[in-house]
């Protein structure tokens, strides 16, 4: 005689309840904890920006490029990203203002000229 095939429950017939593994997977779990307060954007930027320090670590132009695919696959998608396509025309302002080449930062002198703060 051999033995029943081995299953995810051991040997032998099926127990009307799942593996331990199936009841982990299927039990409601809290939301992950809220991120810190803190910003990775303005902790490591946000000292360059106050001594208008525009040296990329990303331009405004790849990033341009990646917003561009992103806005394009979702047109294709029927997804709507309004805060993807403001970001983008913030960044095209950017451009347009000689910024193309500066990091990501020199979107803050865009908002400046927004607020007429310059």
């Amino acid at each position: 005689l051999t033995p029943p095939p081995t299953t995810p429950w051991g040997s032998g017939a099926r127990p009307s309840s799942p593996p331990p593994m199936v009841l982990l997977l299927k039990t409601p779990r809290p939301p992950p904890p809220a991120p810190p307060a803190g910003s990775w954007q303005l902790s490591n930027l946000g000292p360059r920006m106050i001594k208008h320090d525009l040296k990329p670590g990303f331009t405004i132009d790849l990033q341009q490029k990646d917003l561009k695919i992103v806005l394009q696959t979702a047109e294709e998608s029927n997804a709507s990203l309004p805060a993807a396509s403001l970001v983008h025309q913030l960044f095209t302002a950017a451009q347009a203002a000689g910024h193309g080449k500066d990091g990501t930062q020199a979107l803050y002198t865009v908002l400046e000229k927004l607020a007429s703060l310059h």
